[in-house]
């Protein structure tokens, strides 16, 4: 299966990934048809600085 990999900021890489396994009786796999990247995703890549913490 295909896997992306935040390889370090500004940079994903995708790559080969083993088959998940069912380990323990409460495990599920899943299968992930469609995904996307939201904007608050971007912080880890680099793609915006990350927002200060809001203060209450």
């Amino acid at each position: 299966m295909k896997a992306a990999k935040f390889v370090k900021p500004g940079r994903i890489e995708l790559e080969e990934a083993p088959m998940p396994t069912i380990e323990k009786p409460g495990d599920a796999v899943i299968r992930v048809v469609r995904a996307c990247v939201c904007g608050s995703d971007l912080g880890g890549t680099g793609g915006f600085p990350q927002c200060p913490q809001a203060v209450t």
